[in-house]
């Protein structure tokens, strides 16, 4: 509990300084809410009713949480007719086999560059199995620290190549790396 007080207590603080240090702004970008798992909610259940036909990425070290609500929600929003012909076994969704395939080469890696490479050689790997324009607006949805392994995940890397080379939107699910990352919301 003292650890979650001291989070809040950062967080709180952040935005008390973001706000008093531009008055008259309206914050963009940013909502506090009560916990990661009403956050996610939100970005799916939004998701699927913006883009009912949109396709959504995990990895397989995806938070089973974060998993349970894609289907949920994604399954509950999906029109009956739609099939997707990429690598997904659940209707648009699909789950990159990264600890499957490629978490065994992390262990030999000693620099954090090589570690991005295998990142993202798994996400295309499995992306490059339909046009770059089959991806565009698809949500890939990341855990920055992997809850069952703690993997960090080079975010800031995959995200920027989701964005500029497939036209993705992407969500960070940074729960894990809370505290134990340091801490830039204005980036």
């Amino acid at each position: 509990i003292p650890h979650l007080i001291h989070s809040n207590r950062r967080m709180i603080d952040f935005t008390k300084a973001t706000i008093t240090s531009h008055p008259g702004e309206e914050q963009q970008g940013m909502t506090l809410l009560q916990n990661s798992t009403t956050a996610f909610n939100a970005i799916i259940s939004g998701y699927t009713r913006e883009y009912p036909n949109g396709k959504i990425i995990l990895w397989d070290g995806t938070y089973n949480n974060t998993k349970n609500m894609v289907h949920h929600h994604y399954h509950s929003s999906l029109p009956s007719s739609f099939l997707s012909s990429s690598t997904t076994s659940n209707n648009g969704i699909i789950q990159i086999p990264f600890q499957a395939k490629y978490l065994h080469r992390l262990s030999t890696i000693t620099q954090e560059n090589n570690a991005i490479d295998v990142f993202l050689e798994a996400f295309d790997s499995e992306l490059s199995k339909q046009p770059r324009t089959y991806w565009e607006n698809s949500l890939l949805v990341l855990d920055h620290i992997t809850s069952d392994t703690a993997i960090h995940v080079p975010i800031e890397a995959i995200a920027k190549h989701a964005k500029d080379q497939w036209g993705m939107l992407v969500a960070v699910d940074g729960a894990h790396g809370l505290l134990s990352q340091n801490l830039d919301m204005t980036q």
